[in-house]
């Protein structure tokens, strides 16, 4: 509503996930990759075709929004807030239960989930 209003939007946190893997978060201009697609490997359903990589992936989205420039080497310690909102977020979703019979979901029905 602030926005249809001409009111600056309050500033949230967003997590991106594909099935149960939290992939990226983003706070503000910053989007962080914790885990990417890779292309060239084929199609988005197996997980083989997934990266995570030593060091996440950050981006200034506001400067960059097509994602193609990491400057995670030029900002470590954005890196490293970035990486503690996820991990805070996962174990807030893991303590309080959130969405457990979704991500039960995803692990064991979902069609491209891997079997355990």
């Amino acid at each position: 509503m602030p926005v249809l209003q001409g009111k600056q939007s309050p500033e949230r946190t967003i997590f991106f996930y594909r099935g149960e893997h939290l992939n990226a978060v983003r706070s503000g201009k910053w989007k962080l990759h914790l885990r990417y697609y890779d292309h060239s490997k084929g199609g988005y359903s197996k997980e083989e075709n997934w990266v995570t990589p030593e060091t996440p992936l950050l981006f200034d989205l506001n400067v960059d929004p097509s994602e193609k420039y990491n400057l995670a080497d030029k900002h470590i310690k954005i890196v490293a807030e970035l990486k503690a909102v996820a991990e805070n977020y996962k174990q807030e979703i893991k303590k309080n239960g959130e969405n457990k019979e979704l991500l039960d979901w995803f692990i064991n029905d979902w069609p491209t989930a891997p079997r355990k």
